[in-house]
């Protein structure tokens, strides 16, 4: 009998892990689509704004409009 109760408190364990593990990552998901957190990983800062770069545009006060061909 304590064997049979073991496992199935083995199993109800395990349950209620994934489960927590679901929802961890549900809320994880749900959390990383309202934050806007990027990383330059390149060795050169390739798609890093320069301070200089940061400041010239925080004093813009219109749009600025790039047309690329």
């Amino acid at each position: 009998m304590t064997s049979e109760n073991g496992m199935k408190n083995i199993k109800a364990r395990s349950w209620f892990q994934f489960g927590v593990t679901v929802i961890v990552i549900i809320i994880a998901v749900i959390a990383g689509s309202f934050l806007r957190i990027r990383l330059d990983l390149t060795e050169d800062n390739r798609y890093t704004l320069s301070g200089p770069t940061r400041k010239v545009l925080e004093e813009v006060k219109n749009d600025i409009f790039i047309q690329v061909y």
